[in-house]
């Protein structure tokens, strides 16, 4: 190798080297930039994964919140429906009862009535056998009466009978 070539050979490897050296600056700088996003990436992650967690134990406590009051609510149902069946029997048990009062409290009434009913036909019989018994004794008087005044007339026409003779 000669001088010249010699020195070709040397200047091409320091040119490669300068080369290499600014793609190794490049690509250092390159690497440094994209560490840097990783780190940026890594903390991003970092407060999305802390966001999940949080909406993680959010959905958790809703769940649990909902959970517990779907079952106080079926607790709620359970005890209005016992209570409206209580109320029911209680209910019809308060009117069975009524309808048994009012029963009993229409028989006597209608004993009473049936009472006061042959009282009072008792009354009007006696009133119309007493009536009765007062027309007799008017008619009787009225019979009496009439005969009287029937036998005078018959006297009478007998008297003026045996004048005109």
């Amino acid at each position: 190798m000669t001088g010249e070539e010699l020195e070709r050979a040397i200047d091409f490897l320091l040119k490669s080297g300068a080369r290499c050296d600014a793609r190794i600056e490049h690509l250092s700088e390159v690497v440094e930039r994209l560490s840097e996003k990783v780190d940026r990436q890594s903390e991003d992650f970092a407060q999305l994964s802390a966001r999940l967690d949080s909406y993680a134990d959010t959905q958790a406590n809703i769940m649990q919140v909902m959970t517990r009051t779907f079952e106080r609510q079926a607790e709620i149902n359970k005890s209005l429906s016992k209570a409206i069946r209580d109320s029911n029997n209680t209910l019809r048990e308060e009117i069975r009862e009524s309808n048994n009062e009012l029963r009993e409290s229409m028989r006597e009434a209608n004993h009473e009535l049936r009472e006061e009913i042959r009282e009072s036909n008792s009354a009007l019989r006696e009133e119309i056998r007493e009536s009765n018994k007062a027309l007799r004794e008017e008619m009787r008087e009225l019979g009496a009466a009439t005969d009287r005044r029937l036998n005078a007339l018959i006297e009478a026409m007998d008297r003026g009978r045996d004048a005109g003779r």
